[in-house]
């Protein structure tokens, strides 16, 4: 608090308290306590109370449904499902899935013998729910029907977990396990084939008998850290499967200290989906796995080989491998993290640490996809970890968890001598062919033309939060260019000026605080100028707050406009009303908002949820959210609406 005087602290008092107290839209008394309550992605809003769940109109407080067979459903067990409106809760003893939009409860685990549900899968065509978990000893696969809803079939003796599963495009299942891939008809559940995945684990199985698996089991060889499976050419009925296993190991050393030995096996595997026979040699190696990228006329494929890091084509009309001696593969700077395809090549992005962490610097070339070469003679590396990379007309954007760059592919170099530094994806935004960006090492906003890649900073004069923050959230405005944190909020204008800089202390308490500021965070990622942040926003803010977000994987992460989409396609179990809503909630993520919140204490020592306009940086309401040192609230970063509990069964809507 270095930075205020008693003058200033005084002036700020009095303009916090002289706002008016925030008028309830509504006030409902429900049955039952209120336990928690949440919005979801699709913006309903979900109260568990002592008498069941409950799903209550934003608008006007109205309960819309009550499934009164759920309670004490836990909110930290709050997951839902990608690209559906179901919600998956853990009473403690049972999981369940619920529909949204009826309250339906589609699956109740305990009453279909599943123990522990580890995947779930969509299937549009079919309006079913694929589960992968356990019963028992044995690993099974569920399918339920959600029109009825009903259990559609199952199979419950695999000795292995379900890794990994897709839908085909012949009304089928693949379901990969850490040894085998399985082909089921959707219809029925009848085995079309199933294979080894790795032909060196088969030869191994064939050897060890029946105690093979049990063995390798009991050594921890099954660990499977990700499965995915990515079609090659439908028409030709083929595809390819790239795996990963990871092997934990005690290893002690000479002085007698233990430390786990991590090691990865991965590789590709091709074969053709009719029966599941190879059309091409499998590749295996040790270490994590690479990247597929669909070219013109092959499959380019990155892994490890014997001599390092690999890059190779396999062509599929020959069924070849095709670059280096004796198709052996190109060798790269370092791990493939990610390939994107432009008018040059395809840019690689590579870091030399097998599995990259947070220091991990990341390098760039550009592979020849006809020739399998490098073309620029020196890679270009960045800071930090890569988390958005994006073609644009000056080149490639290139943007880490702590600086942003422009790669110029026909320069063959960074296009400025000097990155804009300690930044991050969500202090960026776009506007067009416009960049923003803010710089918490000079604390300037920087503006970067893509069109010609020119860079400039924008402000002259440095903007330094107090009460010890940073900026933690950019937004572009008609207006400017919105920076807030928890405390702190602040406007510069297009001609590069400081509008307002506001500060809102906020009270010592960082349950309270840190919910909030979870909040705000999601809502610049939901309504963020450019949508192509809001992944990367919101992975941030859950790295952030773990505990306020560990439920935060629904929709939004795979894209929230494909997703949008095709819940809009799929029909799903939407009542008409229901889905209206739902598309005009999205709408407004488009349009962006006017407000921020901002906590503080009033005299009465009650705590107050400040409402900030973001054109001014003025309170112009507030509302009383009492003296509880962890009042039970919750905000919808899309249209603003306020849930209050103040007490018992009592939900107040602002």
């Amino acid at each position: 608090m270095k930075h205020f005087t008693l003058f200033t602290l005084l002036l700020l008092s009095c303009a916090l308290f002289a706002q008016p107290a925030a008028k309830p839209a509504w006030q409902t008394e429900l049955d039952g306590q209120i336990v928690w309550q949440k919005v979801s992605g699709l913006g309903q809003l979900v109260v568990q109370t002592t008498a069941g769940l409950q799903s209550i109109d934003p608008e006007n407080g109205q309960v819309l449904w009550t499934n009164a067979g759920v309670s004490e459903a836990q909110l930290q067990s709050w997951h839902e499902v990608p690209g559906t409106p179901f919600l998956k809760l853990s009473t403690g003893t049972n999981t369940l899935v619920i529909d949204l939009f009826s309250g339906r409860t589609v699956l109740n685990a305990f009453d279909l013998g599943i123990e522990q549900i580890e995947y779930e899968l969509y299937f549009p065509t079919f309006n079913a729910l694929g589960i992968a978990g356990k019963t028992g000893e044995q690993q099974g696969f569920w399918l339920i029907d959600l029109q009825v809803p009903q259990l559609k079939w199952k199979k419950t003796d695999f000795d292995l977990p379900v890794a990994g599963m897709a839908d085909t495009p012949n009304n089928g299942v693949v379901l990969a396990t850490p040894l085998k891939l399985f082909h089921f008809d959707l219809n029925n559940g009848q085995l079309r084939w199933e294979r080894y995945i790795d032909a060196e684990a088969e030869q191994q199985m064939k050897m060890l008998g029946a105690f093979g698996t049990s063995l390798l089991k009991s050594l921890g060889a099954f660990d499977m850290s990700g499965v995915k499976l990515d079609f090659i050419d439908l028409k030709d009925n083929r595809f390819a499967l790239g795996y990963q296993s990871k092997n934990e190991e005690e290893v002690k050393d000479p002085s007698g200290k233990v430390t786990t030995k991590v090691t990865y096996r991965s590789g590709y595997t091709f074969f053709q989906l009719s029966d599941g026979q190879s059309f091409a040699e499998d590749i295996n190696t040790n270490g994590v796995r690479g990247v597929l990228l669909r070219g013109a006329d092959g499959l380019i494929i990155s892994y490890r080989g014997s001599w390092g890091p690999m890059v190779n084509k396999l062509d599929l009309a020959t069924k070849q491998m095709l670059w280096g001696k004796k198709g052996k593969g190109n060798k790269v700077k370092g791990h493939v993290v990610q390939a994107f395809p432009a008018e040059q090549g395809i840019l690689l992005s590579m870091t030399k640490d097998d599995v990259p962490t947070e220091k991990s610097n990341y390098y760039f070339n550009v592979l020849d996809p006809g020739s399998g070469n490098l073309l620029f003679e020196d890679e270009l590396k960045v800071k930090e970890q890569v988390r958005l990379m994006k073609m644009v007309p000056a080149g490639a954007l290139v943007i880490t968890t702590e600086e942003v760059q422009l790669i110029g592919l026909d320069q063959q170099a960074f296009l400025w001598k000097d990155a804009i530094e300690e930044t991050s994806p969500s202090l960026t935004a776009m506007e067009g062919n416009t960049l923003f960006a803010f710089s918490k090492k000079d604390g300037l906003l920087y503006e970067v033309n893509l069109e010609t890649g020119s860079k400039k900073a924008l402000s002259s004069a440095k903007l330094k939060f107090d009460m010890g923050e940073d900026p933690a959230v950019l937004e572009v405005r008609a207006e400017g260019i919105f920076l807030s944190s928890d405390q702190n909020v602040a406007l510069i204008n297009r001609q590069g000026q400081l509008q307002y800089h506001k500060v809102y202390e906020a009270p010592r308490l960082p349950g309270l605080t840190r919910v909030l500021a979870a909040a705000n965070a999601l809502r610049a990622a939901y309504i963020g100028a450019s949508a192509y942040a809001a992944a990367a926003t919101i992975e941030n803010a859950q790295n952030e707050y773990a505990n306020e977000l560990n439920e935060f994987d629904n929709v939004l992460l795979d894209g929230f406009e494909e997703v949008y989409t095709e819940l809009g396609e799929a029909g799903m179990s939407a009542a008409g009303e229901q889905w209206k809503k739902v598309t005009a909630r999205f709408k407004a993520t488009r349009s962006g908002n006017d407000y921020v919140f901002m906590l503080t204490k009033g005299p009465d020592k009650h705590h107050r949820l400040l409402r900030v306009a973001k054109s001014t940086g003025e309170a112009d309401q507030f509302v009383d959210l009492g003296e509880d040192k962890e009042p039970v609230y919750d905000l919808d970063p899309v249209t603003n609406r306020i849930y209050y509990r103040p007490g018992g069964s009592t939900l107040v809507g602002y």
